[in-house]
């Protein structure tokens, strides 16, 4: 269900505007602020010149607030993760009012950001496990996965980390129905690239032996491999969304291994 969805649901419903107040948003930036090690860096002590700043920045973003919590609360992240007290001054001065154009404007700093690929890739719903997939390795390395800590940093503040169920998940649903309303001309080939790291992952080496008979076994691969139910179910609705393209090595090498083929059917459920 998406938002629209629910207001079309709730269309009838009693409506309650519920906006953040100045001083909630305040509170909540001079937290931010004080919280981050990296805008304290930038000063030798908490003299005027951080005071100035830190209520120049505060007083810019309750400004555009404009009642919501969610914009500041993103707006921040992104001010206070600048490299020098310039680039905070000018992000502070040029900070959008709409949610959906910060959403653009973010999303175009990835695409000219040293961690693009990354960033794109966790923004087309990876996980861990599936970042970690090499071209041309038949084989799963430890070695090749990334930190939590990565991932979060190289999209800008547009995914989170709950620490509690351990997912990495978007910052908000309005940016989900963004994603997923210009998907296609952000990231055109993201259903194939989903759907190439499906098959890959399937055809590990790992999996080459077939089915598993023994449970205990059965239960160690599937976690060792958490990303295998999701490869396994999920590859080919990517690949017909993608529009069945018919030059994929991937598929070809896993339709046409019994074992694969095999191994794969434990993993439907």
């Amino acid at each position: 269900m998406n938002i629209s969805d629910i207001e079309k649901e709730l269309r009838t419903s009693t409506k309650i505007e519920i906006e953040a107040s100045p001083d909630e948003v305040k509170r909540y930036v001079n937290e931010q602020i004080e919280d981050n090690s990296d805008f304290k860096s930038f000063f030798d002590k908490k003299g005027d010149e951080y005071n100035a700043l830190k209520k120049h920045v505060s007083a810019v973003v309750v400004d555009k607030a404009m009642g919501m919590f969610l914009l500041p609360a993103l707006q921040i992240r992104y001010i206070v993760n600048q490299e020098s007290v310039s680039q905070i001054r000018k992000a502070a001065e040029h900070l959008p009012t709409d949610l959906k154009v910060f959403y653009a404007e973010t999303l175009g700093r990835i695409s000219h950001g040293p961690k693009v690929d990354l960033a794109r890739r966790v923004l087309m719903n990876f996980v861990m496990h599936a970042l970690a997939i090499q071209p041309g390795s038949s084989e799963f390395s430890k070695d090749d996965m990334t930190t939590i800590n990565v991932i979060t940093s190289s999209c800008l503040g547009l995914v989170t980390h709950n620490k509690k169920t351990r997912e990495v998940q978007l910052v908000h649903l309005s940016l989900k129905e963004y994603l997923l309303k210009h998907g296609e001309e952000l990231y055109p080939d993201a259903e194939l690239t989903v759907s190439r790291c499906c098959l890959k992952y399937l055809t590990l080496d790992s999996f080459q032996d077939g089915r598993v008979r023994d449970s205990k076994k059965y239960e160690e691969i599937t976690k060792e491999f958490p990303f295998v139910h999701y490869a396994n179910q999920c590859w080919i609705i990517h690949w017909q969304s993608a529009g069945d393209p018919i030059d994929s090595m991937e598929a070809i090498t896993l339709l046409r291994n019994a074992n694969l083929v095999n191994a794969g059917a434990q993993f439907n459920h």
